[in-house]
């Protein structure tokens, strides 16, 4: 059977405002154990077994006795409690009721106040609203680059005139839109930039580029130093390899004979080839060694160059050893001298090709030996060359 609608609300009612008497129920308990042994009394039903808890005997008597005794105490303590908390609560609203009369005249003052606290919590509401946009942009800014759209005036007033003049003349600051503003033209600028550093972070980068900067110019002119001095150095080793190249050759040297009355350049040019035959004997000293000590390690490429130092030594060997045998009278064969003479072929055919390529360093250190200009370059043996070179300085 369903319940009504009355009944449920009964139900919510006192389910809501119901609560538990327990020194009530207790006392409640002990008087219907009192009233069940009279009615046994009376109706002549009472049990004789002593091992029930409703037999009557002397101890079960006092024990009911001073049960019950205990829960009536328990009971009008209880109520006495529940007594006094209504007269605290009766006593409550009752002052509640009279402030409320008496705040008649307050009531409108009341309300005011109510209404400025709610327009305030608005405008707090707000500005929280504000603050989390804010807080937003801030989060976009920092993550990469953004556009930053401010009126001209604006720039200036931040940046100043010429640097606001500049920015546009670098095509930093652009031109977006103009807007009238009191009868003149507004102009906007946009930037768009990496907004997420400060300037003082900003102004340590720019110093600590400017450093690096500074140091790698320096590294630069350094090297620059070197450079040149190495190209001086094969410039001048350039052309005493094709004097000495067309002394051997039996070709005669370009500008032989136009300069004969400077004795100061003929005198430089004795001192160049001694110190070139010393270079020679510094050079194979060196190739001796590093023949020694290839031998010993094995490697293919400085085989290489092995075999072809000991073919250029040979070579040399074999054309000075043609010239002695002229000199002397031509005591060898024609054979000998065929083959002498192909070798001497192969030699210069490999000298030309050296010296075509270190013509244009040549050329250069001819042109002006005070202001040389080039960079390093030559194969293995123009290092060798020059180490050699400042071996002998």
């Amino acid at each position: 059977m369903p319940l009504s609608e009355k009944q449920i609300d009964e139900v919510k009612t006192k389910v809501y405002y119901s609560e538990v008497d327990t020194p009530f129920n207790k006392y409640l308990d002990i008087l219907g154990k009192a009233t069940k042994l009279t009615e046994s009394i009376i109706n002549g039903k009472l049990s004789n077994d002593e091992s029930k808890a409703e037999a009557l005997t002397k101890e079960n008597i006092s024990k009911l006795k001073e049960s019950a005794q205990l829960r009536f105490l328990d009971l009008q303590s209880s109520i006495d409690t529940k007594k006094a908390a209504d007269e605290n609560w009766e006593t409550c609203q009752q002052d509640t009721l009279a402030k409320l009369e008496n705040l008649g005249a307050k009531l409108p003052e009341l309300k005011s106040i109510h209404s400025r606290l709610l327009l305030r919590i608005g405008k707090l509401q707000g500005l929280h609203d504000s603050v989390k946009v804010i807080n937003r942009e801030v989060e976009g800014l920092s993550e990469g680059r953004t556009s930053l759209v401010v009126a001209r005036s604006e720039w200036e007033k931040e940046l100043g005139g010429d640097l606001v003049k500049f920015l546009i003349k670098k095509n930093y600051l652009k031109l977006v839109d103009s807007e009238l503003k009191g009868g003149g033209t507004e102009e906007r600028y946009r930037v768009y930039d990496d907004f997420s550093k400060g300037p003082k972070e900003l102004e340590s980068i720019n110093t600590s580029m400017k450093l690096d900067i500074d140091k790698v110019r320096q590294e630069v002119s350094s090297y620059k130093e070197k450079w040149l001095r190495d190209a001086e150095i094969f410039g001048k080793i350039t052309s005493i390899f094709k004097e000495e190249l067309l002394k051997r050759d039996g070709l005669p040297i370009e500008g032989a004979g136009e300069n004969n009355d400077d004795d100061y350049e003929s005198d430089e040019d004795e001192e160049r080839k001694e110190r070139f035959k010393r270079q020679r004997s510094m050079a194979e000293i060196n190739r001796i060694q590093s023949m020694n000590e290839k031998e010993e390690s094995g490697h293919e490429y400085d085989d290489q160059d092995d075999e072809e130092n000991e073919d250029e030594c040979d070579m040399e060997v074999d054309v000075e050893d043609s010239k002695e045998d002229t000199e002397v009278g031509g005591e060898s064969s024609q054979q000998e001298e065929n083959d002498r003479q192909s070798i001497g072929d192969e030699t210069t055919q490999g000298t030309e090709d050296f010296i075509e390529d270190q013509d244009p360093i040549s050329e250069a250190a001819e042109a002006s030996n005070d202001q040389p200009a080039g960079k390093r370059g030559g194969s293995g043996s123009d290092y060798s060359a020059s180490s050699s070179v400042e071996e002998a300085k």
